[in-house]
């Protein structure tokens, strides 16, 4: 893994986030969508550079307890590299540090590779959410136990 930056997400990173966002997912968020999540105050959306160009993104949003997991990719160039799992263990890393008890998310049934990622990095499925994506596809929530009351 090439020396990786974290930094936050600016207004000026939304085109390469978009291109990204084309690439890795069959229903791609809106420019709308990244744009509302840029302006959301309690959202940590950071992107991944390497030699300053853009490779990936994650948004999380927080709530008193636990950090929800709304969005993560990796260009697929650089997919399978350890730079998904470096920004999943940054945003556990910061939950820890914020005394948080867990972080949820959502994932589409069909995508195994999502799932397998999230298995691997400790995450538990915990209910299967009917419909969730519309009516053609459910969901799972899957739910990563930071700190137990």
């Amino acid at each position: 893994m090439k020396n990786p930056l974290l930094r936050k997400a600016k207004l000026k990173d939304i085109t390469e986030i978009l291109k990204i966002e084309k690439k890795v997912f069959k229903e791609p968020w809106s420019l709308y969508s990244f744009l509302m999540e840029l302006k959301t105050p309690f959202n940590y959306f950071v992107v991944l550079e390497i030699n300053r160009k853009i490779i990936g993104y994650l948004i999380a949003r927080e709530h008193e307890e636990s950090y929800h997991l709304m969005n993560i990719a990796i260009d697929k160039e650089y997919q399978g590299m350890g730079y998904g799992k470096f920004l999943l263990n940054d945003l556990i890393q910061k939950a820890k540090g914020e005394g948080k008890k867990f972080i949820f998310l959502e994932v589409r049934v069909s995508n195994l590779k999502a799932i397998k990622f999230y298995e691997k990095m400790g995450f538990k499925r915990k209910r299967i959410l009917k419909g969730y994506y519309g009516f053609k596809e459910d969901g799972y929530e899957y739910v990563l136990h930071i700190f137990e009351d």
